[in-house]
């Protein structure tokens, strides 16, 4: 954790911050199933909200090729589904860097920009330590510890334009 500790110092935030920070509250907005009753005082979530924050995150100068976009892709499902567990052995961690090395295919700016995005868009969410942890494992595969403050910084720009999408959305 030394390396994405410094990462996130270097981007304005201190690593022990992003681990005390509460999970926003999802307030009267709820998944909005299509047929579903409604409940009084909840309201669906906006129609489109999704594919809106996908949009941004996703096609905002992810990557300047579509093997690059491959790669990325390639990347981002391994370190998820290695970072899905809470703790991995020894033998496991080195499996899931290995498989991010190779996935990689030494594009370590690729690491880079997966571990950046990924801290800076979710920075604070309830979930957050699962993207603390796939970052962590893109480092040890070879990610380019010099590029990750900008894709922070990155993350937390794009997460910044989904929310104001949402509160624009959100009545009065």
């Amino acid at each position: 954790m030394g390396v994405l500790r410094g990462a996130l110092t270097r981007a304005g935030r201190h690593s022990h911050d992003l681990a005390e920070r509460a999970a926003e509250p999802l307030g009267k907005w709820s998944a909005g199933v299509r047929g579903a009753r409604a409940v009084p005082g909840v309201r669906a979530f906006p129609r489109g909200t999704l594919a809106t924050a996908e949009r941004v995150f996703y096609s905002m100068q992810v990557a300047g090729s579509e093997r690059d976009r491959v790669t990325l892709a390639q990347i981002a499902g391994t370190a998820a589904r290695h970072a899905r567990r809470t703790t991995l052995s020894a033998d496991q961690e080195q499996a899931a860097v290995g498989e991010l090395i190779e996935a990689a295919a030494g594009r370590g700016d690729l690491l880079a920009q997966y571990a950046g995005l990924t801290v800076g868009f979710h920075e604070g969410d309830y979930d957050e330590a699962l993207y603390l942890r796939a970052a962590q494992l893109c480092i040890e595969a070879g990610a380019d510890s010099s590029l990750i403050p900008q894709w922070i910084d990155e993350g937390r720009r794009r997460a910044s334009v989904v929310r104001a999408e949402r509160r624009a959305l959100t009545p009065a």
